[in-house]
């Protein structure tokens, strides 16, 4: 019997797999897709390398940055940060600097500055709806300028009907420095306009894409006695006596196990131990990797585009993380689109293609048409919970009833509905 199976290949699941592993457990993980890493996976073309967006390490966890070099060891590089916005149909740094008040209008100056003298309750009087809490903290004017529509474009809802939870999620994870104080209407002016030297710096793998973390860690793994099973789906979980007994995957393979660690979907879990549904959902991206001619025409390793007339939520460059990503004279752009799954575009992605180049043209990533050489499309599923306003709840009835499972743990982004970064699932 495998003292301990583990669902999902993700950096949560091999971190712990790993750990138990070293302490001695038989360990199987059983994963969906055809390669390590869950959402911290990276696509190969030739010699192109994308990752699912913008991955790095940056941690003020110190076991976690232990870990990190652990396995990496040599092979790793520190990078400074560099990331913008589209907005006012331009770019401009982000978080953002007195630059990019040159640029905006007038009115909005002014709407802004009123709007200072106004919002005093920071947000800690206000509904539990995303909308109410950033008003408060920031005033109307920047919600819709900054907030709403970039919002409204990710999670394919209403904000009202968004949970405050999202927005604090969502602003510490753009801003990543703590030394960068936006927490209201004053810090964020005073940020803009007053701009602290801050040098945010991260780690990423010396060669290849964010993947080489994960596939390590798979590796040594397997030189502990571990077993990783590709490209397979979990189908059953076997219970008897409220104790689960074994896994079943691929409909009819079954793996025996003492105890169960689960980070796929809780929504999955929860399907398969025959509980009641609940009103959870997860957010779906679709990446357009494109390859083009020639330098990159940002610097940037990531950008926002929250204007909606921009069909993409944000870009990022592999090459600006790491050289040797792309052979020379040539680079690659990472294009994310949220969806929902089953809808249009996750059924029909290629029918966006002639908007995103469009998109690449008029947001100024591509200058001819003619640069671009191809475009690669990967559909990701469940990468964000989606933090409606009445989750707390849904989740509290979802965990309520696998909680009586005694060997059977959640864990992970998504195993445990919470919208974390890679130094959270490690630790």
């Amino acid at each position: 019997m495998k003292d301990v199976v583990i669902v999902g290949a993700g950096v949560s699941g091999l971190t712990v797999g790993y750990l138990l592993a070293k302490n001695g457990y038989d360990v199987c993980i059983i994963e969906r897709e055809s390669s390590v890493g869950g959402l911290a996976r990276s696509f190969y073309y030739d010699n192109f390398v994308f990752d699912i967006g913008p991955h790095r390490f940056h941690t003020d966890y110190h076991r976690v940055l232990e870990f990190i070099y652990e396995i990496l060891s040599t092979e790793i590089v520190t990078i400074p940060r560099k990331s913008g916005i589209w907005l006012f149909n331009r770019y401009h740094d982000w978080p953002i600097n007195a630059s990019c008040a040159l640029h905006v209008p007038i009115s909005i100056l002014a709407k802004t500055t009123i709007d200072h003298f106004f919002t005093k309750n920071n947000g800690l009087n206000a509904n539990d709806n995303f909308e109410a809490y950033i008003i408060g903290k920031y005033g109307k004017t920047l919600y819709d300028i900054c907030f709403r529509k970039y919002t409204e474009k990710f999670v394919k809802i209403n904000p009202v009907q968004i949970h405050r939870d999202w927005a604090q999620a969502g602003i510490d994870r753009a801003v990543i420095d703590k030394d960068i104080k936006m927490g209201n209407l004053k810090e964020f002016l005073k940020s803009a306009l007053l701009p602290k030297a801050v040098d945010t710096k991260f780690l990423y793998p010396f060669c290849g894409g964010i993947d080489v973390f994960a596939r390590k860690l798979a590796k040594k793994i397997e030189m502990l006695g571990g077993k990783i099973l590709l490209n397979n789906e979990v189908t059953g979980i076997d219970v008897q006596n409220e104790i689960i007994t074994g896994i079943e995957y691929n409909n009819g393979e079954k793996i025996d196990s003492s105890f169960v660690i689960w980070t796929a979907p809780i929504t999955q879990a929860a399907y398969l131990l025959n509980l009641p549904p609940a009103d959870l959902k997860f957010i779906s991206i679709i990446c357009y990797n494109v390859i083009l001619n020639g330098q990159p025409a940002k610097d940037y390793q990531w950008c926002y585009y929250g204007q909606d007339d921009v069909i993409f939520n944000r870009c990022s460059i592999p090459i600006n993380f790491c050289e040797a990503t792309a052979p020379p004279g040539k680079h690659g752009i990472c294009l994310e689109v949220t969806c929902m799954e089953n809808d249009y575009a996750w059924d029909h992605p290629e029918f966006l293609i002639n908007t995103i180049k469009k998109h690449l043209l008029k947001t100024k990533l591509c200058e001819d048409v003619r640069d671009i050489e191809s475009i690669f499309i990967e559909k990701i599923k469940d990468c964000y919970p989606l933090y409606k306003t009445n989750y707390k709840e849904e989740l509290k009835k979802q965990m309520n009833g696998i909680k009586r499972y005694n060997n059977f743990t959640l864990l992970g982004r998504c195993g445990t509905f919470w919208y974390n970064n890679m130094d959270h699932s490690i630790k």
